[in-house]
């Protein structure tokens, strides 16, 4: 097991403090001048000898090379002015290094290595969320070198499953981004002996020291001192956890639920789906269903307003499989679901579900539960307002 320490250096080298390469310029180019002034003067003294007449100014260059020709005074003056200059140079040069140094467009990087832990960090969490990650704190469970998980511990809506990203250093310039998945009914029910790691896409280096160089500095600064970075295995899922363990479910038991799902009313199978789907079926509560297809519904909690429309809201489609798809609604700009409307989100956070789990779903309420909810389930014939039901990407 790696201790803190060990593990600050894992992800590549940090940038080695900058020297300031201007102070050193500014020294030689003054030794230098300084160089040329004797050797002018020299020979000036030597062209004397040979030139009748001088300009005044020329003895007054003389004069100041001259240790016999110099006043006392004028030498007191002329070492007063040189030490001012000496003392103004270093201030000059540390702010001109300063602000180079807060300013992107000068302090540009050309490779992932280049960054700080954290810098490489943020552009990590950055690359992988649903929502912009700032504003917030993570940690990182980091017990390898080349496997991690960012959890984002400061937005609690949704469960952990919404809020983990394992990342797989893969040392060719990429790293596979994987997400939790489960056989679980919802994220609620979601834990380490019925989910694993499953592998979402890769995102290059290349990308993101691009977007480190466009970023601006105050969300980099933000982000940067947003990690807490533990050396220990994340406590809800084996890091190295890619399968679930002991899966033990028959094929004739699946198809019995099956069946047995198709013949409940049609709201109480909106129950199910919101149970599965939300994490709750409430009798208190109440829920539009748009359904403008057969196959595709949206089951929206209006009754619960915490959190706005995105986060009380789900579609459900229906795989002729045994099996129902459950989306949730993201967007890849807003940085809150209250910033989130049709004109920046879509249908993403995919779980299937199958239908035996729903039927599981409905004796966990029990049936004068769903009984009471499916009474407060209304039907619409159109479409979403908020997001329309076939939005699966990104709108340009």
């Amino acid at each position: 097991m790696l201790t803190i320490l060990a593990v600050s250096g894992l992800l590549g080298a940090g940038v080695i403090g900058a020297t300031s390469a201007s102070a050193h310029f500014g020294k030689m180019n003054a030794t230098s001048s300084s160089l040329v002034s004797h050797k002018q003067a020299d020979k000036d003294k030597h062209n004397g000898s040979k030139t009748t007449t001088t300009s005044a100014k020329s003895n007054a260059t003389k004069k100041a090379h001259s240790k016999t020709d110099a006043t006392p005074k004028n030498a007191s003056e002329t070492k007063v002015a040189s030490s001012s200059v000496k003392a103004a140079q270093p201030a000059t040069t540390q702010t001109q290094t300063q602000t180079d140094a807060t300013t992107p467009s000068t302090n540009k990087v050309t490779s992932f290595d280049q960054l700080t832990q954290n810098q490489q960090l943020a552009m990590l969490a950055d690359s992988c969320f649903a929502y912009k990650p700032t504003g917030t704190q993570f940690n990182v469970y980091m017990p390898t070198a080349d496997q991690f998980v960012i959890y984002d511990i400061g937005e609690g809506v949704g469960g952990w499953p919404d809020h983990a990203v394992r990342f797989t250093n893969n040392h060719n310039g990429t790293y596979t981004i994987a997400g939790a998945e489960s056989s679980g009914s919802s994220n609620s029910q979601m834990t380490s002996q019925n989910s694993y790691w499953k592998t979402i896409q890769n995102v290059s280096e290349s990308s993101m020291v691009a977007r480190f160089n466009q970023m601006d500095s105050s969300t980099r600064n933000m982000l940067e001192n947003a990690f807490n970075i533990q050396a220990t295995d994340f406590p809800y899922l084996p890091i190295q956890q890619n399968a679930i363990p002991n899966t033990n479910e028959s094929g004739s038991q699946n198809e019995v639920s099956t069946s047995n799902f198709d013949r409940l009313p049609q709201n109480e199978k909106y129950v199910l789906m919101a149970k599965v789907g939300l994490g709750v079926a409430n009798a208190r509560s109440s829920y539009d269903v748009y359904a403008p297809s057969r196959d595709q519904v949206i089951i929206y909690d209006k009754g619960e307003g915490a959190g706005g429309w995105a986060m009380h809201s789900i579609r459900v489609t229906d795989n002729h499989d045994g099996t129902v798809t459950i989306n949730r609604p993201v967007s890849d700009t807003a940085q809150a679901t209250s910033q989130m409307y049709k004109g920046n989100s879509y249908w993403g956070q995919a779980v299937t579900a199958t239908k035996a789990e729903l039927l599981q779903a409905g004796d966990m309420l029990g049936q004068q539960d769903v009984n009471a909810v499916a009474n407060v389930m209304v039907t619409i014939p159109g479409d979403f307002p908020y997001l329309p039901i076939t939005q699966n990407t990104m709108p340009k």
